[in-house]
């Protein structure tokens, strides 16, 4: 479906009369409960705000909203984004803002527990996200954006069989990293892509595995 203008809204006006609407308060104190900034506050706000006028337009019922309903919204809609008003379009902002909305629509029962996936890149994201919490002490927000992009490596280079990080080379970190990088529009955010890398790298070199000339070529390219 083309992204056509829709009609001129402020960037919150959205969050006032649509399937959002009854959770917006919830939503706002789950986040003055983790002592966010002003700043960082109406980032979020304006991110969800944005989201809403996609659902709205799409006629997306508000129990469908799920991990594949954001991704067709952070893939599909927001490279080609055309949405009205002062909308939040960094994807790190929307992904983060986005993944404490689906934690405030499950704790409130309005939509359904994320469906447990057993295939090896799952069991991967797990074990990853497990670690990012237990040994790195990560906020949940930082654990989730580096999550999606590491699953979108291990899914573009593996799909569902076995993972062998042994078989990713330095070229198809670059690859993948250049066909990330596209969908940023500041080199700061596509710095969140090499961040989110050196740090599963780091993971698995814990594990033991040699990875040193993936984070080299994670390296050079934050050096360009």
């Amino acid at each position: 479906m083309a992204n056509l203008p829709l009609s001129g809204r402020g960037r919150t006006d959205w969050l006032d009369d649509g399937v959002l609407t009854p959770y917006v308060d919830a939503f706002k104190q789950y986040l003055a409960d983790r002592g966010y900034a002003r700043n960082s506050f109406a980032n979020c706000v304006g991110s969800i705000a944005h989201f809403a006028q996609w659902i709205r337009r799409r006629g997306v019922d508000i129990q469908r909203i799920d991990e594949s309903v954001l991704s067709e919204f952070l893939d599909g809609h927001l490279p080609c984004c055309r949405c009205t008003g002062a909308v939040q379009r960094p994807r790190p902002s929307l992904s983060a803002a986005l993944g404490h909305l689906l934690v405030v629509l499950r704790a409130q029962g309005v939509i359904a527990p994320p469906v447990v996936s057993k295939t090896p890149v799952d069991e991967e994201l797990r074990c990853y996200g497990d670690y990012m919490g237990r040994v790195r002490g990560l906020a949940p927000a930082t654990q989730a954006l580096a999550l999606g992009i590491v699953r979108q490596l291990l899914i573009w280079r593996f799909g569902d069989y076995a993972i062998d990080i042994a078989v990713i080379k330095a070229e198809h970190v670059r690859c993948f990293f250049t066909q990330q990088a596209k969908r940023y529009s500041k080199p700061a955010s596509a710095g969140t892509v090499v961040a989110a890398l050196r740090g599963y790298c780091r993971y698995r070199a814990s594990l033991g595995d040699a990875v040193h000339g993936l984070i080299g070529a994670l390296s050079r390219r934050t050096s360009r």
